[in-house]
């Protein structure tokens, strides 16, 4: 089964009418006469979706809908409202409540089917996002969703037509419904769509003669990674219900069935941007949550968490290619005085500078982590041993070469840093592949303390690697 939906309708023929339609599908439908009945029936198993009659023998839609945005369990499950004949005025007080979309019975079989598709998509994707950033939680800090559902000021909307006077149109009717910027832009030239500031949501009109150009252009801005979260809506003038269809299965959020109506489109799109402002900080949320995981929260630098990975993909790849890399570990030299004689906030200033200087001399394509509380470890893609002991040297010197002045601290700190070094790459003479990553990783490690054992502040190279050698 494609999931559960619960019928809601006193009237028994459209129940039985939209089972047969929804069963066709493989849904599993539940169907109930009452806002009273469908509670209970919610109470036992939150179904996938609702479709419900507008007007019901004890309550409304509407009614229905704000019980659900008060249950955590049920807000998010969406709701298709039926109506028996065309009523606008109805129709806009169920979206002002909520409810995602109100289709009249006899409802064409390829605009439910293709409407009930779009809805699970979009709460699919909303559940994933929850996922992910439930996942994340223990690196941040939860937020509070405090947008206004009415606020569309700052949106940035696109209005994607074939003639420039259909856009002049629609803009003069929206503006005083929908204050925000409206840009138009021609449907045979769209190249500015892709560009910044990427609109928050894009109008697109499809008529009889542009409509194939119009729904590849919606599948195309699905795609496309700068405009796969813009909010699409298609405008169709009395296309079939294959093309309705049709655009919903290529990617639109919604659609104006009826055509252009400024006073629907104001909602539709209030409510879109208010769920697309949750799922962007959603999204921002997981982005910050999954830096916080691998990036260490005093230098920046990326941490032990991400520098493994990157060293096992480091060596995979020159293995493949057979060029070199290297594994350099550094420990700043008797660290501990500093903490000990100025106290914790100024080692933590000292760390910070060593990670600036030591950043400012690596490439884009090399890994700087902080690893320990003192320890670095720099991973340096196809360096051989004398490339490795010139930016060991280089490193050295960024440390000692120059002194940190600490604000607070009238003298400056002198520092110095010791480094141990191992190559990787390639094949060892007797074919043995090089080692993985915690082997050279424990090889430098050994490096390390070789150099601070010989007087500190100098390089030492492992050259029982092969590569060394």
């Amino acid at each position: 089964m494609q999931g559960t939906i619960l019928v809601i309708d006193g009237v028994a023929t459209n129940r039985i009418l939209l089972k047969v339609q929804l069963a066709a599908a493989y849904f599993d439908v539940v169907l109930v006469e009452s806002l009273n009945a469908a509670r209970a029936a919610m109470a036992q198993a939150a179904p996938d979706l609702v479709l419900t009659a507008l007007d019901l023998p004890d309550g409304t839609a509407q009614t229905l809908k704000l019980d659900m945005r008060l249950d955590p369990a049920l807000a998010e499950i969406p709701v298709i409202a039926t109506l028996t004949s065309v009523c606008q005025e109805a129709r806009l007080r169920a979206l002002r409540t909520g409810v995602d979309d109100v289709l009249c019975l006899p409802i064409d079989d390829l605009i439910l089917q293709a409407r009930i598709r779009s809805l699970l998509r979009a709460r699919s994707s909303k559940d994933e996002l929850q996922l992910q950033r439930d996942a994340c939680q223990a690196f941040v800090l939860p937020y509070t969703d405090t947008t206004s559902i009415e606020d569309t000021r700052d949106a940035r909307i696109a209005l994607v037509t074939a003639q420039p006077a259909t856009a002049t149109s629609w803009i003069t009717q929206l503006q005083k419904r929908c204050p925000a910027h409206l840009v138009p832009f021609p449907l045979h030239d769209v190249s500015g769509l892709m560009t910044e500031p990427v609109p928050d949501v894009i109008l697109i009109e499809l008529n009889t003669d542009t409509y194939g150009l119009g729904l590849r252009l919606i599948a195309d801005l699905r795609a496309r990674a700068t405009t796969r979260h813009s909010i699409l809506i298609a405008v169709p003038d009395a296309l079939s219900p294959e093309m309705t269809a049709e655009a919903l299965d290529r990617g639109a959020h919604d659609i104006l069935q009826s055509g252009f109506n400024a006073a629907e489109l104001a909602l539709r799109v209030a409510t879109l941007l208010n769920q697309k402002r949750r799922d962007d900080r959603l999204r921002a949320t997981l982005r910050k949550g999954l830096r916080a995981s691998v990036e260490d929260p005093m230098t920046g630098l990326h941490n032990r968490r991400y520098a493994k990975p990157f060293l096992e993909r480091t060596r995979a790849q020159a293995l493949e290619s057979g060029t070199p890399f290297a594994v350099l570990l550094a420990d700043l030299d008797h660290f501990k005085r500093i903490n000990d004689k100025y106290g914790h906030p100024v080692g933590d200033a000292v760390l910070v500078e060593t990670a600036k200087r030591l950043a400012a001399l690596t490439r884009p394509q090399d890994l700087l982590a902080r690893i320990g509380g003192e320890e670095f470890m720099m991973v340096l893609p196809d360096t051989d041993a004398i490339a490795a002991a010139q930016a060991a040297a280089a490193f050295c010197e960024a440390i000692n070469g120059r002194s940190f002045w600490i604000t607070g601290i009238d003298t400056p700190i002198q520092m110095t840093v010791s480094i141990g070094a191992v190559i990787g790459g390639g094949t060892a003479g007797d074919g043995a592949e090089t080692p993985d990553a915690a082997a050279l990783i424990s090889n430098a490690d050994r490096a390390l303390y070789t150099a601070k054992n010989a007087g500190r502040n100098q390089v030492n190279l492992d050259t029982s690697s092969p590569v060394a050698a």
